[in-house]
């Protein structure tokens, strides 16, 4: 049975392959929205399915934390609550390698930003409302 917000997980498939192989262990950390940064990783339940995301932004919506999220594979950002967030990767072991995914430097996060990781056209970050 898995505990509500684990530790850690153990993922047989993973949504980022590159970046976090299936089969990695993923250490999690709680997730505070404000110290949340653009492009963080986060282990979350989407629609009773826990899957690996981007963090785009936060604000509340008549007194509940939404949160926007880029999911790989999906042309659109996601809007969930923000108490779906279930942790923030924090380190992925997979045999004897060891990464912080959420450590990436300032120019390996600049293209993803342009494009909200794939989810907008670079576009409409320097003309708003043309797509």
């Amino acid at each position: 049975m898995e505990k509500k917000n684990p530790s850690a997980v153990h993922l047989a498939v993973s949504e980022m392959p590159r970046l976090i192989p299936a089969g990695s262990l993923v250490e999690l950390e709680p997730a505070r929205v404000e110290t949340l940064r653009f492009g963080d990783v986060l282990y979350v339940d989407n629609q009773s399915r826990k899957v690996l995301c981007r963090f785009l932004r936060h604000w509340s919506s008549n007194g509940e934390s939404m949160v926007m999220l880029a999911q790989p594979g999906l042309s659109h950002a996601i809007v969930l609550p923000f108490k779906s967030l279930i942790g923030k990767v924090k380190r992925v072991s997979h045999g004897s390698d060891v990464t912080e995914p959420n450590n990436e430097s300032f120019l390996l996060r600049l293209l993803p930003k342009l494009t909200d990781y794939g989810t907008t056209s670079p576009m409409r970050k320097f003309f708003p409302g043309k797509r």
